[in-house]
């Protein structure tokens, strides 16, 4: 009578452990992505300053998400997106202007459709260094 007990608890644990090692992946599946750069930037830029872009690829699961941009540790625009699953390629470009910077962030899906963009400007106020981009939140 006790082997059976033994035998059932065991059992029982096991599953547990996967369910527990599964929920643990499945967390951890579902971090925030960062495309960012860290660079020295001019605090008032010129339609002359060299513009400065960082990529990367990047698979994503279906679901919504928190797309937003990040400058200098500042939130820039944002908005809540829809995204089907599969590769993407996430870009963000800084181009100077009249005292501030153009940030453009692009989504660019590797099937047949149409890429989406933010975009905003931001003021560094000063020269220095500064990290700078987009990221995406899953939320789920």
């Amino acid at each position: 009578m006790i082997r059976p007990l033994i035998r059932r608890a065991a059992v029982t644990a096991t599953a547990l452990l996967s369910a527990l090692t599964l929920s643990v992946t499945q967390a951890g599946a579902a971090s925030i992505a960062y495309n960012t750069a860290t660079l020295w930037l001019k605090g008032d830029p010129t339609s002359d300053t060299d513009p400065a872009c960082v990529t990367r690829e990047i698979y994503l699961a279906s679901g919504n998400y928190g797309w937003g941009q990040t400058h200098g540790g500042r939130p820039g625009a944002g908005r809540t997106i829809w995204l089907q699953a599969g590769t993407y390629g996430m870009r963000d470009c800084l181009f100077g202007g009249l005292g501030d910077y153009a940030h453009s962030s692009l989504l660019v899906p590797e099937l047949d459709l149409e890429s989406v963009e933010l975009r905003s400007t931001w003021d560094p106020g000063s020269d220095g260094t500064y990290t700078w981009g987009s990221y995406l939140n899953p939320y789920f």
